[in-house]
C-alpha cells in the first residue's frame, strides 16, 4: 500500500486567512525590544506570495538578529575554537570550500585537516555532509567573522 505525500504544493494558492502584516510585524518588533522577551523565536509559514520575506524587510530584522547571535552564541563558539579551527572556518567563510583548496591554503596534510573537519562537524560549526566539500553550518556565521573576526593564514 503506498501511502499519500504529505507535502502538496501551494503555488497560486490563496492563504486560509489573512491577517494584519502591520499587527503581527509591531508584535514581533515589541516582543524583540523586551528585556526580558517572552519569544526568543519567531517562526514565519505562509504560502507562497503571502508575503514572509516582504514582512523580513519591514522588520527589519537582520540586524538585532545578527547583534543577538553574536552576544549569545558566535562570540561563545568562536572564542572555543581552535586557532587552526578558526584558520578552516575562516577560509572557508571566504568561499573556498573543496577540502583540498582548504589544506592548500593551510599546507596540512589530508589526514590532519580530516581531524580537525570531524571536531568542527561534531560541533556544529562546518557541514560535511558533500563529499570533499566543507560548508559552515551556522546561520549566518560568515557575516559574523567577516565583520568581527581577524585571521591570519
Amino acid at each position: 500500500m503506498k501511502g499519500e505525500n504529505p507535502f502538496t504544493l501551494t503555488f497560486g494558492q490563496k492563504p486560509v486567512e489573512f491577517i494584519s502584516r502591520t499587527d503581527q510585524i509591531g508584535k514581533i518588533i515589541n516582543t524583540f525590544d523586551m528585556e526580558n522577551p517572552s519569544n526568543m523565536v519567531y517562526m514565519i509559514a505562509g504560502v507562497r506570495g503571502s508575503g514572509k520575506t516582504v514582512s523580513l524587510a519591514v522588520i527589519d530584522i537582520l540586524p538585532k538578529f545578527d547583534e543577538e547571535l553574536t552576544v549569545y552564541a558566535y562570540e561563545k563558539i568562536w572564542s572555543e575554537l581552535s586557532e587552526l579551527d578558526r584558520k578552516i572556518v575562516y577560509i572557508i567563510s571566504q568561499g573556498v570550500n573543496k577540502t583540498g583548496d582548504i589544506r592548500e591554503s593551510l599546507g596540512v596534510s589530508p589526514q590532519l585537516l580530516n581531524t580537525y573537519r570531524k571536531r568542527l562537524m561534531e560541533r556544529g560549526v562546518v557541514d560535511g555532509s558533500r563529499h570533499g566539500e566543507l560548508t559552515l553550518a551556522l546561520p549566518r556565521f560568515e557575516e559574523y567573522i567577516n565583520m568581527y573576526c581577524e585571521v591570519t593564514i
